[in-house]
């Protein structure tokens, strides 16, 4: 996420300074996923607002500048009813406090909300639907960093999944549960 226009336009972006790669708004992104939930009621989606490529001193600004948005496109202004999920503490061991696929969509829950470097600049200000990602799931970039080729990357991937037992065993010792595990190829 970056900013433009004087720091008052938030857009998707990609790398830094005369490397980066400026995309969309956040109106028309959001009007597609919106039209999206809208024709596909059974759907369920994630949105990860993971890394920003401004300053920290910037990161208020985007993260309100986002919430904003997303609760202007996935809440009825009307009832108040919201599309976002509020996910259960991620130290939750009753089972019973998540909901389950069909649960989300009985309820027109539908979208779980990640934030990952902007979790902390909303503050007080924060909605109860969106989730801080660190607790809940391990990025296969801190085990793919290093990998450059197919080759490479496919072995990483092989050697993490075959050391499943160990890790699940660390995330019960460490957090009580065990956090979800994740495969990103980017």
């Amino acid at each position: 996420m970056c900013l433009k226009n004087d720091n008052k336009t938030v857009i998707f972006c990609h790398g830094q300074d005369l490397y980066r790669a400026a995309g969309l708004e956040l109106d028309p992104v959001f009007t597609d996923i919106k039209n999206f939930m809208d024709q596909n009621p059974h759907e369920i989606i994630t949105l990860e607002f993971g890394h920003v490529n401004d300053l920290s001193t910037t990161y208020n600004i985007i993260a309100h500048s986002i919430q904003s948005r997303l609760e202007k496109y996935f809440t009825n202004s009307t009832t108040g009813h919201s599309q976002m999920l509020i996910l259960p503490s991620a130290s939750s061991k009753n089972e019973s406090e998540w909901p389950t696929l069909r649960q989300m969509i009985e309820t027109d829950q539908r979208i779980v909300i990640w934030f990952v470097e902007l979790y902390d600049a909303l503050g007080n200000d924060r909605k109860p639907w969106i989730n801080q990602i660190d607790p809940y799931y391990v990025p296969s970039f801190s085990y793919t960093k290093d990998a450059f080729t197919a080759q490479q990357l496919n072995a990483s991937f092989i050697q993490h999944c075959n050391n499943s037992t160990a890790l699940q065993a660390d995330d019960l010792k460490v957090y009580g549960y065990t956090r979800w595990q994740t495969i990103d190829n980017t």
